[in-house]
């Protein structure tokens, strides 16, 4: 099978806030694969698509929040959450910009 997708995705178990642009509806719940490209976020409500959200997490104790907009929902097996594929459309970062690129270096080598 082809792979779709710009950016290589790595797997996660990251707490994550995401807002709703919207409705400044606060979700929480979890990054579970990220790439430079978007990020898969769990929770247990449906987003719907094109909606515009901030998402928040932390990576060695330092905050990120990227501004992405909803590209595809999918429900996980046995479970009563949602899988929300998010396209990433802007970075702002707490601290070093580079964070994000090294954590990905990181798992390179893994």
């Amino acid at each position: 099978m082809e792979e779709r997708r710009s950016a290589r995705r790595y797997p996660v178990s990251l707490p994550a806030r995401a807002i709703i642009a919207e409705t400044q509806e606060a979700c929480e719940g979890v990054v579970t694969d990220i790439s430079f490209a978007g990020v898969r976020f769990v929770y247990d409500k449906q987003i719907d698509e094109n909606q515009q959200l901030d998402i928040t997490f932390s990576i060695d104790e330092q905050n990120i929040t990227l501004k992405a907009v909803v590209a595809c929902l999918g429900c996980l097996e046995n479970a009563e959450k949602i899988q929300h594929g998010l396209k990433i459309t802007g970075v702002a970062f707490d601290g070093d910009r580079k964070l994000l690129e090294s954590f990905f270096q990181k798992r390179e080598v893994e």
